[in-house]
């Protein structure tokens, strides 16, 4: 097996993708207004306050197709290609911004910060006789809550869009060698963060977490202007989420070093030490808020939640899963079982709900 590769969630990407291309529903399309064109110049304006946070890390993480700013969702709709769209919390009144195909959102109180997707390849292998979608990563863009007056931040393309205060945290896409890198949410200057490969990431005040990979796969955390890179934890690690004192993420199943085959539920402290195994749970996502740790069990894509100390784990919903956004007030995620269509419930699994 290619501990490099961590093939379930990467097929619930692409099997994600590939069905919000095919467009799950139907949905009333509101025309985009003429004014909403895109305005690519010098970014002037003020930017986010330096306390800002446009989304979770974890739901970043899981491809940042939902976004909430006070009592509105942003989101990329499947019954219309990925197209950026806004809503009510449940999914009510339903509105097109703008032809975007959006990932990565994040939202602040005056401004939508997300990658625009470009149109998915196709190629064709011999070799394997199959076909393969290649995803195309697009630029940062920005543009107003309404959708318009867009602006592109930088070319990219990029991927793991996280804006933290004023800044902007990505890694670059369509590449085998990506790195990190910021750049203020005004635009300016673009800064690389990692020296060498690093990918999954998450963006916390107290540093930079990253999967680095020099001679192997590795945990890291750095000062947020990428220095002071210290290794902290000697394996591989995904979907890094922050909760209390605790970085949770899922890893490899060691035994004295040695790599077993599959992956895990861990969490290491803030502060350094050793990485703990929380549960024998075979994640496939992760995303943590409030007192619980929500995944989808590898194989099957089934959502379940587990508390912090690996205790009272439990079975939400059986629906495949291939995303999943956590807020205050509930779950979205995206059910491959059908079309890839947007789905809500409550934090405990009641109130299922179809949004798009």
């Amino acid at each position: 097996m290619n501990k490099d590769v961590y093939l379930f969630p990467v097929l619930l990407v692409i099997a994600c993708f590939l069905l919000f291309m095919a467009g799950g529903c139907t949905l009333e399309e509101v025309p985009v207004d003429e004014e909403k064109e895109n305005v690519e110049e010098d970014i002037t304006d003020e930017p986010p306050a330096e306390e800002a946070r446009g989304n979770s890390a974890g739901n970043i993480l899981n491809g940042g197709l939902v976004a909430l700013q006070g009592d509105q969702l942003y989101f990329a709709a499947p019954g219309d290609g990925g197209k950026l769209y806004r809503a009510g919390l449940d999914g009510s009144e339903k509105t097109k911004l703008n032809e975007d195909r959006p990932r990565y959102i994040n939202a602040t109180d005056q401004y939508l910060y997300y990658v625009a997707m470009g149109e998915p390849e196709k190629t064709y292998s011999e070799e394997m006789g199959e076909e393969f979608i290649t995803e195309i990563y697009g630029p940062v863009v920005r543009v107003n809550l309404d959708g318009g007056e867009r602006r592109v931040i930088c070319d990219g393309p990029a991927a793991n869009l996280q804006l933290l205060g004023d800044k902007l945290y990505y890694h670059d896409a369509n590449t085998e060698e990506p790195r990190i890198h910021r750049i203020g949410a005004g635009g300016g200057d673009e800064e690389p963060l990692t020296e060498h490969r690093a990918d999954f990431f998450c963006a916390e005040d107290e540093g930079l977490y990253y999967r680095g990979i020099a001679d192997k796969p590795q945990l890291y955390r750095a000062v947020l202007d990428g220095s002071e890179p210290t290794l902290f934890h000697d394996g591989d690690a995904y979907y890094m989420n922050r909760l209390d004192d605790y970085l949770y993420f899922v890893g490899d199943i060691l035994e004295a070093g040695a790599y077993l085959g599959g992956r895990s539920l861990y969490r290491i402290s803030t502060s350094g030490g050793e990485a703990v195994k929380v549960s024998d749970v075979e994640p496939a996502l992760l995303n943590c808020a409030g007192d619980w740790l929500y995944y989808s069990k590898a194989h099957t894509g089934e959502i379940c939640r587990i508390k912090p100390d690996g205790t009272d784990n439990a079975l939400l919903s059986s629906d495949p899963c291939g995303g999943l956004f956590v807020f205050e007030h509930g779950l979205y995620y995206v059910n491959i079982g059908e079309q890839g269509s947007l789905y809500y419930m409550e934090l405990e699994g009641s109130g299922r709900k179809k949004i798009d």
